[in-house]
């Protein structure tokens, strides 16, 4: 059997052979050579953005709600403590 050449057209000197009967090879060299290879893009997050989203998660909000509410009925201990287990 022959073999199959499968280059890039910005890199005609990176060749692959791959033997005509395995196509899977061939679409997955086909495909690596369009799109290229896997890849995600590492996107930091603005530090400001990064506190204020914690603050924002469901569970932050429920204990922010009690401690507020713990304070307004004047029960300074038992809201500090919530306060210290956000921490």
């Amino acid at each position: 059997m022959g073999e199959f050449v499968i280059c890039r057209a910005e890199d005609p000197k990176n060749r692959w052979k791959i033997p005509s009967g395995d196509f899977s090879a061939l679409r997955r060299h086909r495909i690596l050579g369009q799109v290229g290879p896997n890849a995600t893009l590492d996107v930091a997050m603005h530090p400001p953005r990064l506190v204020l989203s914690k603050f924002l998660s469901p569970v932050s909000i429920l204990l922010e709600i009690a401690i507020v509410l713990q304070l307004g009925l004047g029960e300074y201990v038992e809201a500090s403590i919530i306060g210290l287990s956000r921490l």
